[in-house]
């Protein structure tokens, strides 16, 4: 199975892989969409697409394309919102 080429950069993964309290959604995320079959559903990828390379993406930005629980997307900069929109 063919992994994530941005998976050991990723800045969502190494932020919260230590947060205890989420670690079975964390592996979810993982085998879903670093390793699985909808790791092209990936919206860190879009967003690092469209915008020109990861460090653009928001950290606390799941795959999913949502917040990370407890934080929110307020600060997000406008251009990775409209690629989102345009999702």
């Amino acid at each position: 199975m063919k992994v994530c080429k941005n998976l050991a950069e990723c800045a969502f993964f190494k932020e919260y892989e230590g947060d205890e309290n989420r670690q079975m959604s964390l592996k979810s995320f993982t085998l879903n969409f670093c390793y699985g079959e909808t790791k092209d559903r990936c919206v860190r990828m879009t967003v690092c697409k469209e915008l020109g390379g990861p460090v653009n993406i928001p950290v606390n930005m799941m795959p999913t394309g949502h917040a990370y629980p407890g934080t929110d997307n307020s600060d997000w900069p406008e251009n990775v919102k409209n690629v989102l929109r345009a999702a």
